[in-house]
């Protein structure tokens, strides 16, 4: 009975101990217009500095089928064979594939 009343004080003063102070007050910082507009004036300025990395007249590239596919073979018969293919539909839609076929080399056994 002593030891459980013990424990118990423990426990309370734990969590009293580690208790969290009260919050501060949220300070709100609100930004004036003209502090508003200079952002905007300087997001504009650094947008038109930046290359321009494709031009508008550029034709697009051909799309193609991407994938990949890959194999693994390891002790006691484990093998493994997997793929992904990322073709496209249309002009802008892609439809993506995946599969997978694993073994690890184990009989099975009836129970």
């Amino acid at each position: 009975m002593i030891r459980f009343a013990l424990t118990a004080i423990l426990m309370l003063s734990a969590t009293t101990a580690y208790a969290a102070p009260d919050a501060p007050a949220e300070t709100i910082i609100r930004l004036t217009p003209a502090q508003i507009a200079a952002i905007e004036d300087a997001k504009i300025a650094r947008e038109s500095a930046s290359p321009v990395l494709v031009e508008a007249d550029t034709p697009k590239p051909p799309r193609e089928i991407h994938g990949e596919i890959g194999v693994g073979i390891g002790t006691r018969g484990y093998s493994e064979i997997f793929g992904t293919v990322v073709t496209p539909l249309g002009d802008d839609g892609v439809a993506a594939f995946s599969f997978s076929r694993q073994t690890d080399g184990r009989r099975r056994t009836r129970r």
